[in-house]
């Protein structure tokens, strides 16, 4: 562990704020911080030296690279059967169109509710006075913002950073034969951008022992161009250093021009090593960044590989842990089943067949062209000349010799015919591999005779078991990559360029908001339940059973029946349909039509009551009159003579006229006061009408 001497003396914090901390170190402290490096860079480049070289051996047997064999004779047949090219084939076909489906990679999980927020008031959560619910704000905002971020970062990896997609397919192909891939994730500061770069596992030297990449040391082996190397250095990313050959390079010649040539295009290899240091004098090694010219054993470059929210201190003020920031992913493709950091793949597992199947074929191959071409012995009684004799099809060549001498001097060698039990052999070896490297007719597309498409399912999902655990570990490193784009996002991302892509104003986005690690989960698009159309198309024949069940969201339902039939366009296909109601809404507005129904009913009752009694009021008026009327006629025929003796009846005419008068104003009050009820009825009618009018108003609104 190197303890430094700093030219002075040097802290967390001096450290965090140094862009290159190469400028606050002497040359004794870096000479030993070189030679760990080096030291440690060597001592793993031997640990894990024949893993790389049986790697090596895997990528040759995968391109079927045939070379010249001597054995059993010079230009014997050496055909490479392409088992293990088929296993790589096979999975980089079915991966790749998983990963990157309809130009999508990122969608957002939601992380807990998102129906909103209540309004706050003085007097607390504000309560619609109708409904006695709370009123929501913000309702569905973290979906919203998940797709605002899903949307970027979609752009970032199939637009921004170009070689993304392909970095897909090179792995798709890679990953089955040698095991183990890896991903560096960074900020170019320089570009202004974030960087997902593929390395391949001889360009990333870690111990075979090593438990896991995070917490091991790993190095990065980079090769820059002299331009490249400048650019660096002027940009204040590497300190300034000579480029200095050494006596046994090639470039040096006699020829000057050549020797500037080649210079100026030879490639200069640097170690990028993630280690720990102790460059503050505490006894506890801090993680960094070390980058070191190969040539000339000089560090340009310490970066800390921490921030002052990683570290943490006891009560004392000492370090306690300092967490490392991640920038490696790895791929892995089978675990090691030694425990080894390096995973196996398809190229480990099919080696031994593979050989064999070549070896087979071979023999096969060598066996029929001896078969063929023949050979033997010719006696001296042959008068030719020696040596090989060849014949042209159709060709004849006389001889000086009688048919007797050419039959007793001429004595082929018996060869054997290709052997049956070879054949019969080679087609279970090939069987063999295909069943090691899930290349079986099913999941190919040939078909499998007169099955059932249940059996056929089945068959599918049966076959794709040992499939799905490989491509389960994908998943999970491609999700870790995401995570670290989304910090990367989230720490250097400029709300101008954020809004830029998403076509808004600058003012109206927020990227710490929208990149924050509560809201929601990032995380690949791809299914690692569905990775065949068979299975796709199952899922979606399961969902369309619930089309019409009114505990189902509709148009959700619709939405996932056609991503897992992967069509485009799925926001114009579905439109959303009317706004429903509330049903407790529904229910108060039922309500209110039943009350003015009986309302209209009641007022209908009571307007023919009040015309029967209009009506028995008018006869008891006419009587009235009539009676008045009989009543004056006889006064008048009785005349002036009985008019003083009979003033008893003219006191009962009087009393009948003041009884007809009463009644009538009787009769009028009674017409009023049954007006004013028929109003306020009609007023009631009013006011339900209205607040039905209301209701609907709400039920649109939402």
């Amino acid at each position: 562990m190197v303890s430094s001497t700093p030219k002075d003396s040097l802290n967390i914090e001096d450290i965090l704020k140094a862009n290159n901390v190469v400028d606050l170190l002497d040359d004794t402290a870096l000479t030993k911080v070189s030679q760990q490096v080096l030291g440690d860079y060597e001592k793993d480049k031997t640990s894990c030296k024949p893993i790389l070289d049986k790697m090596k051996d895997l990528i040759d047997l995968a391109k079927m690279v045939s070379q010249q064999k001597t054995y059993p004779w010079d230009g014997a047949s050496n055909v490479i059967y392409p088992l293990i090219a088929n296993a790589s084939i096979e999975y980089a076909a079915t991966l790749y169109p998983e990963i990157v489906k309809d130009s999508t990679i990122v969608k957002a999980k939601i992380i807990g509710n998102d129906d909103g927020e209540p309004v706050k008031t003085a007097q607390g959560d504000a309560v619609d006075p109708e409904t006695g619910e709370k009123i929501l704000t913000n309702i569905g905002s973290k979906q919203k913002q998940g797709d605002r971020v899903a949307t970027f970062m979609n752009y970032q990896l199939l637009d921004e950073i170009e070689h993304w997609e392909t970095d897909v397919d090179k792995m798709g192909h890679s990953q089955p034969v040698i095991g183990n891939m890896y991903k560096r994730i960074y900020w170019d500061f320089y570009n202004k951008k974030a960087e997902s770069e593929l390395i391949y596992p001889d360009k990333l030297i870690i111990n075979s022992g090593a438990r896991d990449i995070n917490s091991t040391i790993a190095t990065h082996i980079i090769e820059l161009y002299p331009q490249e190397i400048m650019t660096r250095i002027r940009s204040g990313m590497y300190a300034e250093f000579d480029l200095i050959d050494n006596e046994d390079d090639p470039i040096n010649t006699d020829d000057a021009l050549e020797d500037d040539t080649s210079f100026n295009t030879k490639l200069h290899t640097f170690l990028d090593q993630f280690t720990w240091l102790d460059l503050d004098g505490d006894d506890y090694p801090e993680p960094y960044i070390v980058t070191i010219h190969e040539d000339t054993n000089k560090i340009v470059r310490i970066i800390p590989r921490f921030t002052g929210v990683d570290v943490k201190k006891n009560k004392k003020g000492d370090i306690e842990s300092i967490e490392a920031q991640q920038e490696l992913v790895k791929y892995g493709f089978i675990p090691s089943p030694d425990g080894s950091f390096y995973d196996i793949g398809f190229g480990h597992l099919l080696e031994n067949l593979n050989l064999s199947v070549n070896s087979t074929l071979n023999q096969l191959f060598d066996a029929g062209h001896l078969s063929i071409t023949g050979g033997g012995f010719v006696g001296k009684g042959m008068k030719i000349k020696g040596g090989r004799i060849s014949l042209a099809p159709g060709e004849w060549k006389m001889l000086d010799t009688f048919g007797d001498d050419i039959s007793r001097n001429i004595v082929p060698i018996p060869q054997p015919k290709p052997d049956p039990t070879l054949f019969a052999l080679l087609g279970y070896l090939v069987e063999a591999g295909k069943n090691m490297a899930l290349l079986r007719d099913v999941l190919s597309g040939e078909s499998m005779g007169n099955v059932t498409a249940a059996a056929h399912m089945s068959m599918v999902e049966q076959g794709m078991k040992q499939f799905k655990s490989i491509y389960k570990r994908y998943y999970k490193s491609l999700k870790t990559e995401l995570k670290l784009i989304y910090k990367l996002n989230s720490k250097y991302l400029s709300n101008k360029k954020y809004a830029e892509v998403l076509d808004d104003v600058e003012k109206d986005v927020d990227v710490k908001q929208d990149f924050n690690d509560k809201d929601y989960n990032i995380c690949p698009v791809a299914d690692i339940s569905a990775v065949t159309s068979h299975q796709r198309m199952a899922q979606a024949q399961y969902l369309m059973q619930f089309i019409g069940n009114p505990y189902v969201d509709q148009e959700e339902l619709l939405k996932r029946v056609m991503e897992v039939s992967q069509m485009e366009n799925i926001d114009k296909l579905v439109v959303a349909p009317a706004p429903q109601g509330n049903p407790q809404m529904e229910v108060e507005q039922l309500k209110a039509q039943v009350k003015m129904q009986e309302l209209q009913m009641k007022n209908q009752e009571m307007q023919q009551k009040l015309a029967i009694e209009m009506q028995k009021a008018q006869a008891e008026i006419e009587k009235l009159k009539t009676a008045s009327m009989v009543d004056l006629s006889n006064v008048a025929k009785i005349g002036q003579d009985i008019e003083d003796a009979d003033q008893n009846r003219e006191v009962k005419v009087m009393d009948n006229l003041i009884d007809q008068q009463t009644k009538k104003i009787e009769i009028s009050g009674r017409m009023q006061e049954s007006a004013m009820k028929l109003e306020g009825e009609r007023m009631k009618l009013q006011s339900l009408s209205l607040k039905n009018q209301e209701l609907k108003t709400k039920k649109t609104t939402e």
